[in-house]
């Protein structure tokens, strides 16, 4: 005979228990609720308190964890509009923590990362023009980590929302930044990896044309760089580096007249850039003009103290009998 007894005990014992969870689970819900008021007027601060008091309460409440990771996401997101990588970066991490599968936290992690490799990138050119090597190194291998954590954040971000195009876009960036990176520690190949990679993902980033035409003429590839430089020439007219690039190119294939018009345009566009006045100083000297020769050089030495250049324009200088300025 069955014990009845038993039988109510047994069906009780998961009834309690729903109603405990039940009794927990509803201020849970009044709390994400109120965090939810908060998200949607931008007050990212008041709805993590909200929903972190949900997860006190039910910390196996599916609904809190995800509202959480995307609250993070939103203050990180509103953190990488005012260029404060770093906070925007300790939210992400939160955001992804509390949920994973957040397409847009990585997303945006991507975005502080490139943002800040952007920082090292730029503090690394400014090192390099003042002559100090090993410190600039530092600077642009720091800058490369953070472009390839960005990458990673970004494949991601597209691998758990193919449509996200901003991620693309933002992939593409990274690439290219991070060629560009390449192209200063003259690691041709990596750079032109990188690049061919940015203009595949976005065919519209001039730079990435630019950068890899650079890296063409670095490896002498000459018939290769000035058809991207080209490019780069013909989707933005005013872009003095991409002239002198092109520039150099022609210089080096011997075509001393298609050189000295693009540096000239180099040098119209950007008055006190010192690597077109070197170029063209050296085209002067290869056409035998003398005189405009050393003036260029001597204005790349009251420009600039970069090492290479400084040296070069010192060289030919010393080449053509002139006097060296102290």
């Amino acid at each position: 005979m069955v014990n009845i007894r038993y039988i109510s005990l047994a069906i009780l014992l998961p009834c309690i228990a729903m109603v405990l969870t039940s009794c927990a689970t509803t201020p849970a819900l009044d709390l994400i609720a109120q965090g939810d008021r908060y998200l949607k007027e931008n007050k990212w601060d008041e709805a993590i308190i909200e929903y972190q008091q949900a997860m006190a309460l039910a910390p196996d409440l599916k609904e809190a964890r995800s509202r959480l990771g995307l609250a993070y996401n939103n203050r990180g997101w509103m953190y990488n509009g005012e260029a404060e990588w770093d906070q925007a970066l300790a939210d992400l991490n939160k955001a992804i923590e509390w949920d994973p599968a957040l397409a847009a936290a990585y997303n945006n992690r991507g975005r502080a990362y490139n943002g800040k490799g952007q920082y090292a990138l730029t503090n690394a050119i400014q090192i390099l023009d003042s002559g100090q090597y090993d410190p600039a190194i530092v600077e642009l291998d720091k800058a490369i980590d953070l472009y390839t954590s960005a990458i990673a954040d970004l494949n991601q971000a597209i691998a758990l929302n193919p449509k996200l195009s901003a991620a693309t876009n933002n992939l593409a960036a990274s690439y290219s930044d991070r060629g560009h990176a390449y192209d200063i520690k003259r690691e041709w190949d990596s750079a032109i990896s990188d690049l061919t990679m940015a203009i595949d993902l976005n065919p519209n980033l001039v730079d990435a044309y630019n950068n890899r035409g650079w890296a063409y003429d670095g490896k002498k590839d000459y018939e290769l760089a000035i058809p991207d430089l080209t490019i780069a020439i013909n989707m933005d007219p005013n872009l003095a580096l991409a002239y002198n690039n092109r520039g150099w190119a022609y210089h080096e294939t011997e075509q001393y007249d298609l050189a000295l018009a693009d540096l000239n345009k180099a040098i119209e566009l950007e008055p006190k850039l010192a690597v077109a006045y070197l170029n063209r100083g050296i085209t002067y000297y290869y056409k035998a003009m003398r005189a405009e020769a050393i003036a260029d050089f001597n204005t790349v030495l009251a420009l600039t103290k970069h090492p290479e250049l400084v040296w070069g324009a010192r060289q030919v200088l010393m080449l053509l009998g002139a006097e060296l300025p102290k």
